[in-house]
């Protein structure tokens, strides 16, 4: 880990487990980046096959 990324704030973000919930909270993660922070994106198992399968 750097020393800029020690001093860095981070957050962690859990986006609710339900469709068209994680766009607004990748939109949430770059606008917090750009002011500065650290972040880290979390997601279910789940959550990630249904966003990610064709439709």
């Amino acid at each position: 880990m750097g020393s800029t990324q020690k001093n860095q704030p981070h957050v962690v973000c859990i986006p609710f487990p339900a469709q068209g919930h994680i766009n607004p909270m990748l939109k949430l993660a770059k606008i917090l980046h750009s002011k500065g922070f650290f972040y880290h994106l979390c997601q279910t198992p789940s959550l990630a096959t249904n966003a990610f399968s064709e439709h």
